[in-house]
């Protein structure tokens, strides 16, 4: 007998479509099974775990929350129930989806021939931009200020790289130079730049036989996203101690997926994760919903 499908968690079609806040700037956009916030120029994605009448239950960065979605006289009220993460607001339906809530790639230039000087200049900035990234990001010491400022420059100057060269690929600008730009951007936490980036990233990071890269990468966008990860890079604390994020595949499979990358397995990683960051602390593979 086949294995049974279980449905894909799907919010309510009332809830599905854009809406504006009322006062304010927000947006939202429910597609089927995720939930789009851009606020003040930030885009937050939630995804949708389960819903049961106005009670929401939706993954943020991997973690489960709890939200209460009323639909009264034409109006959205939106409430999370989580104490550290106040959200509450009243929003309008709009007729179209506006632009801030439509998460798709980047435009890039395609096919492009730079000069050999110009790729010079742009190792060359790349790898000064990785080292004051290292320098600022390590140092625990730096005010986050001067830290939002170096990532915001550097989200512009991908933007405008994107336009002007396309991704920063191995074939032209060399294995190095393509994995620190892979890094920079993924410190931007800017989904529509890793978006982007991602298939390039893919491609070059495993010919350069650097999948632990890909896989910080690629697992990182999917928590962004409201997803689980596949490799099981991603590790977070809380009361119980430190713990993996949740995996959209068995332990089994993740050792699979890390095998075709020549990468260690779980059991490895995390207890090399285990010395250098929690103390010998053991991390926990727990049960997620």
């Amino acid at each position: 007998m086949a294995a049974r499908e279980i449905a894909a968690p799907r919010f309510a079609p009332a809830l599905v479509g854009a809406w504006r806040e009322e006062p304010g700037g927000r947006l939202l956009r429910f597609e089927a099974d995720r939930l789009i916030e851009w606020d003040a120029g930030k885009l937050k994605v939630r995804g949708l775990i389960r819903q049961s009448g106005e009670d929401l239950l939706l993954r943020e960065e991997g973690f489960s929350r709890s939200w209460a979605a009323v639909l009264s006289g034409g109006r959205l009220r939106l409430e999370s129930r989580e104490k550290d993460k106040p959200f509450a607001g009243t929003f309008h339906r709009l007729d179209r989806v506006p632009a801030e809530v439509r998460l798709e790639p980047l435009p890039l230039a395609v096919g492009t021939k730079p000069s050999p000087a110009r790729i010079l200049e742009i190792q060359a900035e790349i790898a000064a931009r990785f080292k004051r990234d290292q320098v600022l990001v390590k140092n625990r010491n730096t005010p986050r200020a001067e830290v939002e400022a170096m990532l915001t420059d550097n989200l512009r100057y991908f933007r405008d790289l994107l336009q002007e060269v396309g991704w920063i690929d191995a074939a032209r600008f060399g294995a190095k130079t393509s994995v620190d730009a892979v890094i920079l951007a993924k410190h931007t936490h800017d989904l529509p730049l890793m978006i982007t980036v991602l298939p390039f990233a893919e491609h070059d990071l495993k010919n350069a036989e650097d999948g632990q890269t890909y896989a910080v990468l690629y697992d990182g966008l999917q928590l962004e996203l409201g997803r689980k990860q596949l490799y099981g890079t991603q590790i977070a604390e809380d009361a119980e101690g430190p713990f993996v994020l949740p995996m959209q595949e068995s332990r089994e499979a993740v050792n699979r997926r890390l095998t075709r990358l020549g990468l260690p397995d779980l059991d490895e990683y995390l207890s090399f994760v285990s010395q250098f960051a929690y103390k010998g602390r053991p991390v926990q593979v727990r049960q997620d919903r």
